[in-house]
């Protein structure tokens, strides 16, 4: 079986959203208990889950295929100078397969 590969494709990561407390429109019922709501429904995020969050979307913003290497090797393979280790290649497999069967 053959996929090929389309650098005109693109895919989308979904970031997570930064999140801001919603402002409540219903009226107060003159409880004070309306007041001390707001401060529990408020969501904050750690300076990591912001750098993780940061790193999602530039990583959305980047081409999901490096174009130009593929370019350079699909000119490789058509010009017979793109030559395949096939030893490193099995080695390569059996290696990621133990580690599969490692889980």
């Amino acid at each position: 079986m053959s996929n090929p590969i389309d650098p005109t494709s693109s895919v989308k990561l979904v970031a997570p959203q930064r999140v801001t407390p919603a402002k409540s429109s219903s009226p107060s019922s003159g409880s004070s208990s309306a007041s001390s709501n707001d401060e529990s429904d408020s969501v904050h995020l750690t300076g990591g889950a912001l750098q993780i969050s940061d790193l999602s979307q530039a990583i959305s913003r980047s081409p999901a295929v490096n174009v130009k290497h593929v370019a350079a090797v699909r000119q490789a393979i058509a010009s017979g100078q793109y030559a395949i280790d096939d030893r490193s290649v099995a080695a390569r497999l059996v290696t990621v397969d133990r580690s599969l069967g490692q889980r």
